[in-house]
């Protein structure tokens, strides 16, 4: 909404439907049992088409002229796990 509607961020609200915060991106500390929760979900699949869209318009920090989709990218081309059947 910022990038492609120019709306400020002071108007944008995030409702969550959860009673725990964050969506996919939470990590909640419980001092009872002296740890964090974080849900799953946290896989890069092909259906998230604006996360991939945010990614693409983010540079990256560590290689000039890249963004962070194609870090993304790079970083699991190495990993033998995501080798593409």
């Amino acid at each position: 909404m910022i990038r492609d509607g120019q709306m400020p961020g002071k108007k944008i609200h995030i409702l969550e439907e959860l009673s725990v915060p964050g969506g996919s991106m939470d990590g909640i500390y419980s001092v009872q049992r002296n740890s964090y929760t974080i849900r799953g979900g946290r896989e890069m699949e092909p259906h998230f088409e604006t996360l991939w869209d945010l990614f693409r318009s983010i540079l990256s920090l560590e290689v000039p002229g890249a963004s962070v989709l194609d870090e993304f990218y790079r970083l699991n081309r190495k990993d033998p796990c995501y080798a593409k059947t």
